[in-house]
C-alpha cells in the first residue's frame, strides 16, 4: 500500500497536452509534426494527438452555445462530464459504440420516462441510477464502466462509498484488506483481480477486458500488509 500510494504521488501520468484553446496554439506545428514523421507507427500518434485536439476544440465550442435545447444540455452536460468519452494514455475514446447524439437522445429518452413515473427511480440507490440512466440498454463498451452492468459490482461499490463517508481511513483500509483476504480464501474466486493502471501489476485479457497491453492486474494470493 505505502509503495502505491508513493507511485500516485509521483508523476506517473506523463501525458501533456498544450492548451488548443489559447491563440499562441499552432495548429500547423501538429501537422508538420504528421508531415516529418520517421516512421508509420510516429506518424500514427501524431495523427492522434491531431484527432484528440480537434475533438477538445470540437467540443468547448458546442459548451459555449447558448442553445437551450433539452439534447443541447444533455449533450453539453456529457461533454463537461466525460460521460461518452475518456481518455487513456493520451489518447480519446469512446465509451459507447453509438454516436455521441445517438447517446444523447437514449439518455433522453430515460429523462422522460422517469418524468412521466419516478416511482421506480426514487427507490434506487445511487450505483443503480447510474446503472440504469447510462448503462442498462446502452452500447457501452469500455470495461470499466461497463463493469456496473453486474449488480455484485454494484453492490461493491455501494458499501464501499457507505463505508468510506462512515469510517475512517484506518477503518476503510481494514475493510477492504479484509474483502481482498476473503477473495483468496474464496477457491471459486479467481486470485487475479483487476484494479486499474494506478495498482496493476500485470497485463490480462479477459472476455470482458479487451485492452490486455496495460498493468491493470494484481494477484491478491502474493499480496500481504506490506504490498
Amino acid at each position: 500500500m505505502t509503495s502505491k500510494i508513493k507511485k500516485l504521488r509521483s508523476n506517473i501520468f506523463k501525458d501533456k497536452v498544450n492548451n488548443p484553446l489559447l491563440e499562441s496554439f499552432d495548429m500547423d506545428k501538429v501537422d508538420r509534426k504528421i508531415e516529418n514523421s520517421k516512421n508509420e507507427e510516429d506518424k500514427n500518434i501524431a495523427e492522434k494527438y491531431k484527432e484528440r485536439i480537434i475533438t477538445i476544440i470540437e467540443n468547448e465550442n458546442y459548451l459555449v452555445r447558448e442553445d437551450e435545447n433539452i439534447l443541447v444540455h444533455i449533450k453539453k452536460y456529457c461533454i463537461e462530464h466525460e460521460i461518452t468519452k475518456y481518455t487513456r494514455r493520451g489518447q480519446i475514446y469512446d465509451r459507447f459504440n453509438d454516436t455521441l447524439n445517438d447517446t444523447v437522445r437514449n439518455i433522453f429518452r430515460k429523462i422522460k420516462s422517469i418524468k412521466k413515473d419516478s416511482t421506480e427511480w426514487n427507490n434506487y440507490n445511487t450505483m443503480e441510477k447510474i446503472h440504469w440512466l447510462f448503462i442498462n440498454d446502452m452500447n457501452v463498451q469500455e470495461f470499466e464502466f461497463k463493469r456496473l452492468e453486474y449488480a455484485s459490482t454494484r453492490k461493491f461499490y455501494i458499501g464501499h462509498i457507505a463505508r468510506n463517508h462512515q469510517n475512517s481511513l484506518k477503518e476503510n483500509i481494514i475493510s477492504m484488506y479484509r474483502h481482498f483476504k476473503n477473495i483468496v480464501k474464496d477457491d471459486k474466486k479467481s486470485n487475479d483481480f483487476y484494479m486499474g493502471e494506478p495498482y496493476g501489476d500485470f497485463e490480462k485479457e479477459t472476455r470482458q477486458y479487451k485492452y490486455g497491453k496495460f498493468n491493470v492486474y494484481v494477484d491478491l494470493s502474493t499480496k500481504n500488509e506490506k504490498n
